[in-house]
């Protein structure tokens, strides 16, 4: 069993792809990963290999979790892909990076016109 906790953390992001792939090299050799990361990219590596598993029958089966705030408490969230989520505060986040993003290019090009 391996329990690893952020292993994007001070790493270059070009290396999340050998991460992805050593995680699930692990799991094929029978390994069971819990992995908690606030990394989009591996969240996105690994849920695109659990969306397209029928084109590497190999790739071991995958649960993402999400654990988010409601009136009620903290609630936990479970699908066999990250689009299944509807709490994914990662995706979220990146949605209002680009929103932002798009907002300041327009401005500026009605600045310049």
């Amino acid at each position: 069993i391996l329990f690893w906790d952020e292993p994007e953390a001070g790493l270059n992001p070009k290396y999340i792809v050998l991460v992805g792939k050593f995680l699930q090299t692990l799991a094929k050799a029978g390994c069971q990963i819990f992995v908690a990361t606030h990394d989009y990219l591996l969240s996105q590596r690994l849920s695109l290999a659990a969306e397209y598993r029928d084109l590497d029958p190999e790739t071991p089966l995958m649960r993402f979790f999400s654990l988010y705030k409601s009136l009620e408490g903290t609630k936990i969230e479970s699908a066999d892909t990250l689009p299944e989520i509807v709490h994914n505060s990662i995706l979220d986040e990146y949605a209002e990076y680009y929103q932002f993003q798009e907002e300041l290019f327009y401005k500026s090009i009605k600045v310049q016109g």
